[in-house]
């Protein structure tokens, strides 16, 4: 009787722990999918309209401060490279955790107009950056820099290859 409850006790922890690393996954799909839409499975769109459906939508009209929610129910937990008894530590008091999402919210402020100019890109085939500084109320210089990004972000990069 003992063993089975034993048993019991652990598919139920293999249970929730398989949930906690699917409600992971979903928040990271769900980050990963603003940044680069793409055509998910039906199943794992409705999973994640259930789950983060309020937070996308936040995020598609332009709340940035759902990333660090999204990152922090998702993302892994850090750790240092360094043991640091010092309270004053470059890691801040947060730790590694709040360091990784420092540099994700870099990469986030960097890639915020990605989306739209994808969608403006999309629409015509060829568009002068003045003509697209005005629709999108920014400077030539900025749209310039938004483009070179965007051009950046999207170029594949060479994999190392072991040997």
């Amino acid at each position: 009787q003992n063993r089975s409850f034993q048993a019991v006790v652990s598919t139920q922890s293999a249970i929730t722990a398989g949930n906690k690393k699917n409600d992971q996954m979903l928040a990271l799909l769900a980050i990963a999918s603003t940044f680069c839409p793409l055509r998910l499975d039906e199943s794992v769109n409705i999973q994640i309209k259930e789950k983060q459906g309020d937070k996308v939508a936040r995020i598609q009209h332009g709340d940035i401060t759902v990333y660090d929610d999204l990152f922090f129910s998702g993302c892994p937990k850090f750790l240092s490279p360094v043991v640091s008894e010092n309270p004053t530590s470059p890691f801040g008091s947060s730790g590694p955790r709040g360091m990784q999402l420092q540099v994700f919210k870099t990469e986030v402020e960097q890639q915020r107009l990605i989306p739209t100019l994808r969608s403006f890109l999309k629409l015509y085939t060829s568009i002068p950056i003045s003509k697209l500084a005005k629709f999108l109320d920014m400077k030539e210089n900025e749209v310039r820099c938004c483009l070179m990004a965007f051009k950046h972000k999207k170029e594949k990069r060479p994999t190392a290859t072991l040997r």
